[in-house]
């Protein structure tokens, strides 16, 4: 123990050592001072002289503390806490084989583990007397039926749960891992962070206990997780100080290490402060931490503290023993008096704060309690006795709000302060320095984790089971929450039922392509005036037109020739009418199609034909006749009277009779292609019918040219006839297939108008133009 005896004395609970290797026990002689713990009970120390000096708290009253160690041990802790108490079995000053005197305190101030705290708490409630907390964050110590006697200078861990579940959030880590130590504190940290989860949609990949007891392969089985959940980039350490130890030291001493961001619980930054940095293990982490301020004056005061000269502290005793390997219970040149302090031994000053601040909150405490109690006792000690009970000094701090040091402390009706973090981060300086430098406070009044610009410039890896799926692409869930996969619709579908599924577009209807959210009308293709095609075929259209008008005109004029003379009047007007309804229909094949449009077009074009080829057959037929009978005799030929002749119109009449017109319709050619058309729809065979009368016409006047050309020299038109008969056929047999084969109604459309086009220009080459060219070329005389 170290106790400095009080009229009035406060019990402090600290890690002085931790066990040896060779120990079974923590003690004196087996034991390894905790180096960056040993300032704990110093601080409480500096406090008590501040106090002890104000002449305006408890003046002439002295506050003592009694300091012993809990060496990190729940069983440890709770026999050593047997001797802060009075014991009436025997008297209160007697000494115990142990060296340790039974004293009386009011209160107690520690300690720093959640597990520790846990166990003595029931012990000192037994005897009504206040323990205040120092570190221990469980959330089991706030059940005042359990805990009655316990407050804390720190808040609990279900803030700590709610800060590391912000970061997260703020960071867009949505598959994680969790480490948590056995005890009330890891497990009781890891239990209200799988709580907070559950409402957000982050999922925890693993959640991995590591033992108090170290277990063989415990580095190995860590390692293994690791690498069986290879997506999560980020895990979180809910370990208490040993278990942190532990690990880390375990994976450096093993050279592995996890590629993880870590993002550790309060204890860690701890043990980083307190010089066992770990930087391997913590570099590139994150870690809830405290605010932490330099008590005024404690930096020198623990620089000029030297053991057996200034101090009584044995844990400093034995840590100069260690250092120096001097004595410091002999006056010899070996004595340890004569040692500054070892360098880095007390680790960061700015820890174990609160044990300074609890020492002046019981001071303001005790100092409240005896004006309103005994205010005498302040001229006098002795009224002392009996002038308050341990619950009128519990219903004291928690009802009153104390400052220390510019610091505002008070606490709740279950004992807790508040909720109030910082968050650092490990990382490594350009001159390979370790630092922990904060990064972002949080409190429980406002908690929201606001990552600035220059905290964003942090690596910042993506801890998620499955990418985000882009707009356009529906998910299918997988387990655990946080996992799916992404899938796209196909082309003709949106997404539906909130992007789990996809539903198909009614027919002419297309997603919207932003965010496939809704079908639209696709626009209807069709044939338009402005079309570069529609304006060549109306070009060629009315310059065939105009060529058909100029014939009709000549033939007018020249009518008295021979050469027109000679020609059937009536078929040649019959053919050149054909030729300029053929080239007029273009304006039906550009027009959009509806109702109308398509019976005209239907109509016009078998007619067009029959108006070309029947006459043309009439004519053929005749030629052939007449000479085939002047050759056998003088006898008539058939099929040359006016009657005859005039069969050209029952075949035009039977062309317009079987024409099955066609009717406008919408078609989409592909399922999954964005295009819909306006077309003149028919039936194939409907359609061809009336073609194939076309072409047997064709075919006829091809082989009755072919039969006549044996005719005199000066009777030359069947020669004409035939080249415009097979050039035709020739151009019908490339054009069939190519108009079946054709997948878009826009280019069959444009096919027929072509062949339309091309068969009226055939026909004026052929049978026009050699005629027009002879009548102004050739002398009547050779005609």
């Amino acid at each position: 123990e170290y106790a400095i005896m009080g009229d009035v004395n406060i019990g402090v609970l600290h890690i002085g050592l931790r066990k040896g290797e060779g120990g079974s026990h923590c003690s004196l002689s087996t034991g390894n001072p905790a180096s960056g713990a040993l300032q704990s009970c110093e601080k409480a120390k500096f406090a008590l002289d501040e106090v002890n000096a104000n002449p305006h708290v408890l003046p002439n009253i002295s506050l003592g503390m009694v300091c012993v160690d809990t060496c990190s041990s729940s069983q440890t802790a709770l026999g050593r806490s047997m001797y802060l108490v009075e014991d009436h079995s025997r008297d209160c000053e007697t000494t115990d084989d142990d060296g340790f005197v039974n004293h009386k305190i009011v209160g107690a101030l520690g300690p720093t583990y959640s597990s520790v705290a846990v166990s003595i708490s029931g012990f000192f409630s037994l005897y009504s007397i206040p323990i205040l907390g120092t570190y221990a964050t469980a959330d089991e110590l706030s059940n005042k039926e359990k805990h009655e006697y316990f407050l804390r200078l720190v808040p609990p861990d279900r803030f700590q749960a709610q800060l590391i579940v912000d970061v997260l959030q703020a960071f867009n880590w949505t598959y994680v891992g969790v480490f948590y130590s056995e005890g009330a504190y890891g497990e009781e940290g890891a239990k209200y962070i799988q709580k907070l989860l559950k409402d957000t949609e982050i999922c925890i990949a693993f959640s991995e206990v590591l033992m108090t007891s170290k277990g063989e392969n415990e580095i190995n089985e860590i390692v293994d997780v690791v690498n069986t959940y290879k997506l999560v980039t980020v895990s979180i350490w809910f370990v208490d100080r040993a278990v942190f130890r532990r690990v880390a030291q375990g994976l450096q001493d093993s050279k592995v290490s996890i590629n993880h961001v870590k993002l550790f619980s309060d204890s860690a930054t701890f043990e980083v402060k307190a010089g066992n940095t770990f930087p391997n293990f913590t570099k590139g982490g994150l870690a809830v931490g405290f605010k932490v301020l330099e008590i005024p004056g404690f930096r020198d005061y623990m620089n000029n503290l030297i053991p057996g000269k200034n101090s009584d502290n044995p844990w400093l005793e034995k840590l100069w023993e260690q250092k120096y390997g001097c004595n410091t219970h002999h006056n010899s040149s070996n004595a340890c008096s004569k040692y500054p302090a070892p360098r880095n031994s007390y680790g960061d000053l700015t820890m174990f704060r609160n044990f300074y601040i609890g020492m002046h909150v019981y001071a303001q405490a005790l100092h409240r309690l005896v004006t309103k109690n005994c205010l005498k006792a302040f001229h006098n000690s002795a009224l002392l006795n009996g002038c308050f009970e341990g619950k009128e000094l519990l219903d004291m701090l928690i009802s009153t709000e104390f400052n220390v040091i510019n610091e505002n402390v008070a606490f709740d009706e279950k004992g807790d302060r508040r909720g109030q973090y910082v968050v650092y981060h490990y990382s490594v300086t350009s001159k390979n320095e370790f630092q922990a430098e904060p990064v972002m406070l949080w409190d429980e009044m406002e908690p929201v984790v606001d990552i600035s610009a220059d905290q964003r410039s942090l690596f910042v890896p993506r801890s998620q089971c499955s990418k985000e799926c882009n707009k356009r692409q529906f998910i299918i869930q997988k387990s655990p929450h946080c996992c799916w996969e992404c899938r796209s619709c196909r082309s003709n579908e949106v997404l539906a039922r909130n992007r789990t599924t996809c539903n198909a577009c009614p027919a002419f209807f297309w997603p919207n392509q932003d965010t496939l959210e809704f079908c639209k009308p696709i626009v209807h293709k069709y044939i338009r005036w402005s079309d570069l095609s529609a304006v060549s075929l109306l070009v060629s259209s009315f310059f065939g037109a105009s060529i058909s008008g100029s014939f009709i005109g000549i033939f007018i004029q020249k009518r008295k020739t021979r050469l027109v003379k000679s020609s059937n009047k009536k078929m040649t007007f019959l053919l050149l009418f054909g030729t300029i309804l053929s080239f007029m229909l273009t304006l039906l094949f550009v027009a959009k199609p509806s109702k109308i449009i398509c019976f005209l077009r239907d109509v016009g074009f078998n007619l067009v034909f029959t108006f070309l080829f029947a006459p043309l057959l009439v004519k053929t037929s005749t030629i052939y006749f007449i000479f085939d009978s002047g050759l056998k005799g003088k006898r008539r030929p058939s099929f040359v009277s006016k009657q005859g002749q005039n069969i050209c119109l029952i075949f035009i009449l039977f062309a317009v009779q079987i024409v099955s017109p066609s009717h406008a319709v919408l078609r989409m050619p592909g399922q999954f292609e964005p295009r819909v058309e306006l077309l003149c729809a028919q039936a194939t065979i409907p359609f061809l019918m009336p073609l194939s009368y076309n072409i047997l016409l064709i075919v006829l006047c091809g082989i009755l040219g072919y039969r006549c050309r044996k005719l005199p020299e000066n009777f030359n038109e069947s020669g004409f006839i035939f080249v415009a008969a097979w050039t035709t056929i020739f151009t019908w047999v490339l054009f069939i297939p190519t108009y079946f084969t054709a997948t878009s109604s826009l280019h069959q459309a444009i096919l027929l108008n072509l062949s339309l086009l091309l068969n009226a220009f055939i026909t004026i080459g052929c049978l026009f133009a050699p005629k027009v060219y002879a009548l102004y070329y050739v002398s009547e005389n050779r005609i």
